[in-house]
């Protein structure tokens, strides 16, 4: 071994510690009779001064440490573990060439010493030599599979080498080893963040923390990873974790708040944006997400009160006159938050959102023309925003622009593939646009994101009406009642597409079938009802509507069609009953005035009969009346999302 280039015992005259009096009381002890005649034990003055040397290494001065552990070398260069300590301080003054040379003594000594070959190849990979250095990474882990650190540092070369497959594998034999040590999970999570497997890196994060849950930084971590991926109410878990571990951080805490809002843990959110407001009453920041928070929640004029309070902190706030025009919009004051989105606007003219809270604002006032200004300023301002480009699409179709508005409907779905209202307003704008392809692709997609869309699954029965294919939509639960034959959703769909098909023995099964898996289920007495009524069976009808009655027993017009039901069976005092009971629930309910003048005028109770039709004002039937010519029939009419059985009179 050639260690010419420095001597075992140091550079002895170096300023930065008084090696040359401690060789002086060296040559002294060792020397006959300088201090005794008693022989002296050289093993152990090389054991104080390697204690020495340590207590120097531990105080931070490694020059110090350096020399006495050189003095013990002089004494006897055969103790391999003195050079490893000489190997491992030079490593920290940066002496690598110095180190390296440590290291062969002590391989030279101990050729199977794991620790001085492991730091012995990092420090060939840092100083550019990877391949000898790797290598000698790789003989450690051969001959000696347990020691860790030769894992963790061929583990980092190849993640610098972006290696990250091969880096990963071996820290997962470093946490098999290992698996009760942190802040090896979480480096394993940091590599799994450079090679976006985030759910993996999430695990990992989650398993470091199982073992150290005092560690703030993976809890910030693993709350920022989780909110990356939308996993909002397990990222504030996080993040009220280390809000518990740094109590004082505002921006952690305000960050809790919004996560819990955003995972729709709205009683949390309010509870933390409460807190934060009484803490800082003048945070602007708090109070305008505290009204938001409160708007989500119906809670409109404690809402309302804190925007106010907010424009208080800041008169100029476009943020806060905006929360404003959403309280009062919330409040059905139209006015009033048309003027607050305005004054928003002014402040801020470039803001897209609030040109489209105001055109969703005319939107539902049907000011479509000014609506669809306001989106167009929108999308042209932030053309990425598919919201914008829905309601532009719903503007247009009510403006009877129906290729237009399928134009901003694939926009809208392009930009947001996940949006079932996006994929419906493009299904909706194709069919009256006579492009029953894409209005059939459309309301597939959006039943296949939102099966409870009933609004699509009406579309969609339209659509393959249009195209003599209304039999297919019968069919189309069929895979989905295979896996789940009690599927009550799936069995009410079949029935109405059998309505619309004039197929009521199909529809009379279907709905049966319903009321069979839950009794409890309003709609489908209503509809088995309806089914019977078609067949020219009313009589089947009546417990069906009985049922219905007994379930939701304050619906006005279920007790229209079941009077008009007992009508037909010639029971007209049930008939009269219920009927009453209609107009007791629902005074103006045509039907059931319609009912009630026809029973009456049968009765020959003509002047008792004429109030009716005289607050409905039928012109044509009081006429009928007089004349003596009236002559009724039951038909029955479509409300909400199935078949509804109102009882008219022609």
């Amino acid at each position: 071994m050639n260690n010419s280039g420095r001597e075992p015992y140091g550079n002895l005259a170096t300023p930065l510690f008084t090696g040359v009096s401690i060789l002086s009381i060296l040559l002294c002890v060792l020397s006959a009779g300088c201090i005794t005649d008693k022989p002296v034990n050289v093993t152990h003055v090389q054991e104080s001064l390697s204690n020495a040397g340590q207590n120097a290494s531990i105080s931070g001065d490694d020059s110090k440490a350096i020399a006495l552990i050189d003095a013990a070398l002089s004494l006897n260069s055969t103790n391999p573990d003195l050079w490893l300590r000489s190997g491992d301080l030079l490593v920290k003054a940066g002496e690598h060439n110095e180190a390296l040379e440590a290291y062969d003594q002590v391989l030279a000594l101990d050729p199977v010493n794991s620790s001085a070959r492991t730091n012995r190849g990092q420090i060939l990979i840092e100083s550019g030599d990877p391949g000898n250095g790797s290598a000698e990474l790789k003989k450690v882990i051969r001959e000696d599979p347990g020691y860790l650190p030769a894992y963790t540092g061929l583990a980092e070369f190849y993640a610098g080498q972006k290696q990250y497959s091969e880096a990963l594998d071996l820290y997962n034999n470093v946490t098999n080893l290992s698996p009760n040590s942190s802040r090896y999970w979480v480096r394993k999570a940091e590599i799994y963040m450079n090679i976006s497997r985030y759910n993996d890196a999430a695990k990992a994060y989650d398993r470091a923390l199982i073992e150290n849950r005092s560690d703030a930084d993976s809890w910030r971590a693993l709350g920022d990873l989780l909110k990356s991926s939308k996993r909002y109410s397990e990222a504030a878990v996080a993040y009220g974790q280390l809000n518990v571990l740094n109590p004082g951080n505002l921006s952690d805490q305000k960050t809790e708040a919004d996560l819990l809002a955003k995972g729709l843990k709205l009683e949390k959110a309010i509870a933390a944006y409460n807190t934060l407001y009484q803490k800082n009453p003048d945070d602007l920041e708090i109070l305008l997400a505290y009204s938001r928070i409160l708007n989500s929640v119906g809670e409109f004029g404690e809402s309302l009160n804190i925007s106010q309070k907010a424009l208080k902190i800041d008169n100029n706030s476009a943020d806060a006159w905006s929360s404003i025009g959403f309280s009062y919009a919330n409040q059905q004051k139209f006015n009033e938050s048309l003027s607050a989105f305005n004054r928003s606007l002014t402040l801020n003219p470039a803001n897209d959102a609030t040109h489209s809270n105001i055109g969703f604002l005319l939107l539902q006032e049907k000011q479509y023309d000014k609506a669809l200004f306001e989106f167009e300023n929108a999308t042209r301002m932030n053309p990425d925003d598919s919201s914008s480009w829905t309601y532009m699409a719903k503007t247009k179709k009510e403006l009877g622009d129906f290729k237009g508005s399928a134009e901003a409907g694939k926009k809208a779905t392009a930009l947001n593939p996940t949006s079932p209202d996006a994929w419906y307003i493009l299904g909706d704008a194709s069919f009256w646009n006579k492009d029953y392809d894409t209005a059939e692709s459309a309301f597939r997609k959006t039943l296949n994101l939102s099966p409870s869309y009933n609004a699509a699954w009406q579309g969609f029965i339209e659509t393959l009406r249009k195209v003599n294919r209304a039999d297919e939509s019968l069919h189309f639960y069929d895979n989905l009642l295979e896996k789940d034959p009690n599927n009550t959703l799936a069995w009410m769909n079949i029935g109405y597409a059998a309505d619309r098909a004039q197929k009521f023995d199909i529809s009379e099964k279907a709905y049966k079938k319903v009321t069979e898996i839950n009794p409890n289920m309003t709609d489908a007495w209503l509809s088995l009802a309806y089914a019977y009524f078609q067949q020219g069976y009313p009589l089947g009808s009546i417990p069906a509507y009985t049922q219905a009655i007994n379930l939701s027993p304050n619906l006005s017009t279920t007790y229209v069609n079941r009077g008009a039901a007992y009508q037909m069976v010639d029971q007209d005092d049930k008939a009269k009953a219920d009927f009453n009971k209609s107009l007791e629930l629902d005074p103006d309910n045509h039907d059931a005035l319609y009912g009630m003048g026809r029973i009456l005028y049968k009765e020959g109770k003509i002047t008792e009969a004429f109030p009716y039709f005289q607050k409905i004002n039928e012109q044509l039937y009081i006429s009928r009346i007089y004349d003596n010519l009236y002559q009724g029939y039951t038909r029955f009419s479509n409300n909400y999302h199935y078949w509804r059985y109102t009882y008219q009179w022609t």
